[in-house]
């Protein structure tokens, strides 16, 4: 106990330096006390650079519950209600950062991530309670002692080991982010430091991510793009739909509405379903009205249009005798030989086009992770029910978003209302 009592001594230690941990950490020192940020990387934020392909979307206007999923969304609901795209325009506003909206997004006035980074790593720096410490992995949080309040409620005091020294905290909050973006550091840290504790964890897995297919035909597709609607089915089961932008890759596909659906495919994968993706490449039109466009030729053209002719003038040349072939049909038939059958058979692969997904790309391209310490174990502040005075925040924490500033939405709220909680828990007494 005599060398716990010679660790530097913080009010909070917020371990993480992303969004959600520069987020608590600027919270937690409105009080004035003494803040510790500990960040293993050689700056804080760097994963921000990523952000909305370098603009940085730092959030959206359009907040719904259904924009982020977890397996317990009441909280989330909760703290994503008290702390929305308003506040943290606000929060932007006081470290500087002027922003601009575009159906709802919104970004830095400049569209540039760098300047956010820089930004929030000074705000942090320049408020004179907080302590920020770089290039330190935390190793260990041991629980060395309890507090009692002046009410009788039990708070904890924790000892942070990391690798170089160690310190004591009335509060802990960790914000190392989940295992997406590995070239940012992200490794799973606070999973670890979450099970060491006791608390259990929702399988993390890749999200926002591109899903991978055995189909022989991909590397013939490779960078094609193409607007469609798409249906993942889960166990002959629809899961999930969405419309807009498919990009063919040689293993895959992707595209924001594919990365949509990641989420469901990854778990689904991970408990041994069968997955497939259903494609409609005409979803402004019936099946009716497909047969109609396929035969919908002149009289005088009819020697000379051939089924391939006559699809190129629809579809991405290179995606025609794909389609062709999963009909059964020839590139080379004239289309005023097909039968009534072999059109109605086209025009149903056109508007249920079946891919088996085998896999999804892993977290070095992912963009979140799903998974983490699950809500039922937190309290409506993020803190911990086993461990009073641990909180989680983030990415660690049970919660994802869809693609557009929600899962930067989720950092800012989380890490602000973790923040604020611990700054005003004020523990009276310590018993060893």
């Amino acid at each position: 106990m005599k060398k716990n009592r010679k660790a530097e001594q913080f009010h909070t230690i917020v371990i993480g330096g992303g969004a959600s941990g520069m987020a608590a950490a600027l919270a937690s020192s409105e009080t004035g006390n003494p803040i510790l940020l500990l960040e293993k990387q050689d700056c804080l934020g760097r994963k921000l650079l990523a952000t909305g392909n370098g603009r940085c979307n730092l959030t959206n206007l359009d907040q719904r519950p259904e924009y982020y999923r977890s397996d317990h969304p009441d909280t989330a609901r909760k703290i994503l209600s008290s702390f929305g795209a308003e506040e943290t325009i606000r929060l932007f506003g006081r470290v500087g950062i002027q922003t601009r909206q575009k159906d709802g997004y919104v970004y830095p006035y400049s569209e540039m991530a760098a300047p956010v980074r820089y930004l929030f790593e000074r705000a942090v720096e320049m408020r004179k309670n907080i302590r920020v410490i770089t290039e330190e992995e935390v190793r260990q949080i041991q629980p060395v002692g309890r507090y009692v309040e002046a009410d009788g409620q039990i708070c904890g005091r924790y000892l942070v080991k990391t690798s170089r020294k160690q310190y004591l905290g009335d509060h802990v909050i960790i914000s190392t982010g989940g295992l997406a973006g590995p070239e940012f550091g992200c490794s799973g840290d606070g999973y670890r430091l979450a099970e060491e504790l006791g608390h259990s964890l929702i399988t993390p897995l890749p999200a926002l991510t591109a899903l991978r297919s055995p189909a022989p035909f991909l590397k013939k597709l490779k960078g094609v793009r193409i607007k469609a609607a798409i249906c993942l089915i889960v166990d002959q089961e629809p899961v999930y739909r969405d419309q807009g932008e498919l990009q063919w890759t040689a293993g895959g596909i992707s595209g924001i509405v594919v990365f949509q659906a990641s989420r469901f495919a990854s778990v689904a994968l991970h408990e041994g379903k069968t997955v497939e993706l259903v494609i409609d490449f005409m979803p402004e039109y019936p099946h009716e009205e497909v047969c109609r466009l396929l035969t919908a030729i002149e009289e005088e053209e009819k020697d000379f249009q051939l089924l391939k002719y006559r699809m190129a003038g629809i579809f991405p040349r290179k995606i025609v005798p794909v389609l062709i072939r999963e009909a059964g049909l020839s590139e080379d038939r004239p289309v005023h030989t097909l039968s009534e059958d072999q059109i109605n058979r086209l025009a149903h692969v056109i508007k249920a086009f079946p891919l088996r997904i085998n896999g999804v790309t892993g977290y070095e391209k992912a963009q979140v992770t799903r998974g983490g310490i699950p809500l039922s174990e937190l309290d409506e502040n993020l803190q911990s029910k086993k461990w009073p005075g641990i909180y989680f925040t983030g990415e660690v924490v049970d919660v994802d978003g869809i693609c557009g500033g929600y899962n930067l939405q989720w950092a800012w709220a989380s890490g602000t209302t973790a923040g604020k909680a611990a700054s005003y828990d004020d523990v009276r007494r310590y018993i060893y």
